[in-house]
């Protein structure tokens, strides 16, 4: 997956437990990311990218491979449809 992803500049992030809490400040919306999302905010947070956060996730914890892909391309698209993430690749 080559995705050149970071957070909107218009959002806040706060863990809370396993869990990040999201705040679209331009919508007032509030997300919560489940474990998964939230490793996956906070790796692109942190500018690593979609393959690295992946191999880290696979590495770190018991889940099957294909679960996890899917899981992550929608939460991706989820994200950016949202405008809690910015993908500058289609910028």
């Amino acid at each position: 997956m080559s995705h050149n992803l970071r957070p909107h500049p218009d959002v806040v992030a706060r863990q809370l437990g396993d869990a990040i809490v999201l705040v679209q400040l331009t919508s007032s919306e509030i997300y919560e990311l489940n474990r998964t999302g939230s490793l996956l905010w906070s790796g692109i947070a942190a500018g690593k990218s979609i393959d690295a956060i992946r191999a880290e996730i696979l590495a770190s914890y018991d889940v099957d491979e294909a679960m996890l892909d899917g899981e992550i391309a929608p939460l991706i698209r989820q994200l950016l449809d949202a405008e809690l993430l910015l993908d500058d690749d289609q910028l």
